[in-house]
């Protein structure tokens, strides 16, 4: 789980810096003394974000998307089935690493390696971020609120456009990201990695 991914981010000689609710002090403690910079409670991501190189957590849609909008790839380890089919998105686009549901170190270091290293994934989370940098969560928010609304009347809401700032499938042309970049990390545990500590 978790204290795997922080055992091997600590090995990396990365500068760490991680949100980890619920872990216990003496574990949290642990961690610290190999030089993580461990919080028991949500920190706001979006200046974090501005000079990390690598994003790692379970694949919730906010923490991704926040990372993606700030042109940061994802190591994903994925615990519940829409975290899974996230990751595995992310990962045909070349946005990030999925991980396989039993990790094993060898593997997490192979996908810190190559995220940290550089190279096509950040090239294309950078695009990425250009690509959808006028995004709006709250227009998103909004926009998936009038259409649900719209639905409940029975009216058809296929093939109705966005507004701009609206990420959408286009696949399946459903919302993504719809809860925007949230401020606050509201996920349960992350972490974020960086081989340097100047910005980007």
């Amino acid at each position: 789980g978790f204290p795997l991914l922080l055992d091997r981010l600590a090995r990396s000689g990365a500068e760490v810096i991680g949100v980890v609710p619920g872990m216990p002090e003496a574990q949290r403690r642990q961690f610290e003394a190999r030089g993580l910079r461990l919080y028991p409670r949500p920190l706001n991501l979006s200046r974090l974000l501005q000079n990390a190189d690598v994003a790692v957590g379970y694949g919730g849609i906010g923490f991704v998307s926040q990372a993606l909008l700030c042109g940061v790839p994802v190591l994903v380890a994925p615990r519940h089935v829409e975290q899974g089919l996230l990751a595995r998105r992310l990962q045909a686009g070349g946005l990030g690493i999925l991980l396989p549901r039993q990790f094993s170190a060898p593997q997490v270091d192979d996908g810190l390696r190559t995220l940290l290293d550089g190279g096509a994934h950040r090239e294309a989370a950078a695009r990425f971020r250009r690509k959808h940098q006028a995004f709006d969560g709250a227009a998103a928010r909004r926009w998936v609120t009038d259409l649900i609304e719209a639905r409940m009347r029975g009216e058809e809401i296929a093939g109705r456009e966005p507004p701009p700032g609206v990420l959408v499938d286009a696949g399946t042309e459903t919302p993504v990201g719809v809860r925007g970049a949230p401020e606050i990390s509201e996920t349960k545990q992350c972490a974020l990695a960086s081989t340097s500590r100047n910005p980007r």
